[in-house]
């Protein structure tokens, strides 16, 4: 299997409303500092995002988030697990 299949970057779904992709290039420049356990601040476009893991399940890649207080259930596929559905 070549590895030039799998390419860098991660799928992300929030809800039903959101679907996009995230590259580990994207990720890595992102603003963001850890402020607590499972807790996050994140700066994007000027604004200011507290983010904090409520629940996470690293194996089905599921997770639900808080942010500013609303809580998102999510689930993030990396490129391993995007070629395995194939």
């Amino acid at each position: 299997m070549e590895n030039s299949h799998m390419d860098n970057s991660y799928s992300v779904k929030v809800g039903d409303d959101f679907d996009f992709t995230l590259s580990k290039d994207t990720i890595s420049s992102l603003d963001l500092i850890k402020t607590g356990d499972n807790a996050y601040h994140l700066l994007q476009n000027g604004a200011s995002y507290h983010l904090k893991i409520l629940h996470s399940d690293f194996n089905s890649g599921k997770y639900t988030l808080s942010v500013n207080g609303t809580e998102f259930e999510t689930s993030i596929q990396t490129p391993l697990d995007e070629l395995i559905k194939k």
